[in-house]
């Protein structure tokens, strides 16, 4: 079990996530209840989050395509046919899908990453967006 940490009257905890260096990811919930998940660097298998995470929306990272999937297993970051199945796994475990926006895309991959995650997001009947430089994000 992981301990959350009241951070300015929000919820703070960190759970590990999979990459080839440590890296957490943290479940961040409001005053008024809601939860985000956000993780930076991270690769497929996480499953062992899901176990402790109830987010309304993830934030994730995006780094490759899908036709670069092998690219991105060997590096321990996402490309969207990978995140599609931690989403599926996520609803097999949660029962529901947390809207996702992306973060973390390689500039010269952008375009194709935004395509595949439009797709994606229909496939799925949720929202998943990218988020570019600079943009906010009010939840």
């Amino acid at each position: 079990v992981f301990t959350a940490q009241n951070i300015e009257g929000y919820e703070v905890t960190a759970v590990p996530v999979n990459h080839p260096l440590e890296a957490v990811g943290f479940e961040i919930t409001s005053p008024e209840g809601k939860r985000i998940f956000y993780t930076g660097d991270t690769g497929p298998g996480f499953s062992s989050a899901w176990q402790h995470v109830r987010p309304d929306h993830l934030i994730a990272e995006m780094t490759f395509p899908n036709r670069l999937s092998e690219v991105a297993q060997a590096s321990g970051h996402l490309c969207p046919e990978m995140l599609k199945q931690e989403l599926l796994e996520f609803r097999k475990i949660r029962g529901y899908l947390p809207s996702t926006y992306l973060v973390h895309l390689s500039p010269e991959f952008e375009e194709e990453i935004f395509e595949e995650a439009g797709i994606l997001s229909r496939e799925l009947n949720i929202t998943i967006r990218a988020l570019g430089e600079g943009e906010k994000l009010s939840i």
